[in-house]
């Protein structure tokens, strides 16, 4: 699922809004968001890619999916090692 927000927002609103630490690699904390998405397959550059943990899958596991497809910023309940890419963003 991939949602549009009504407002882009930066990374650093988010994780305000979310209550979470964010975690910049080679990334502004000024970078823009416009959507979120829970399919590693949507995402993109300017989209934030949620890991949910679910009773079958952990979308921590596709992390790396989504950076090989553009993906740049995450949700995630832990920073992973390796990081999903050379440039991200990690809001925790």
């Amino acid at each position: 699922m991939k949602i549009t927000l009504a407002t882009p927002l930066a990374l650093h609103t988010l994780a305000a809004m979310a209550g979470g630490k964010l975690i910049l690699h080679n990334v502004s904390d000024e970078r823009i968001i416009t959507r979120i998405c829970t399919d590693s397959r949507e995402a993109d550059g300017d989209t934030l890619f949620c890991a949910i943990r679910g009773e079958r899958v952990d979308g921590h596991s596709y992390m790396g999916k989504a950076a090989e497809l553009g993906g740049t910023a995450f949700l995630c309940e832990r920073v992973p090692d390796p990081l999903p890419a050379a440039s991200c963003a990690c809001i925790v």
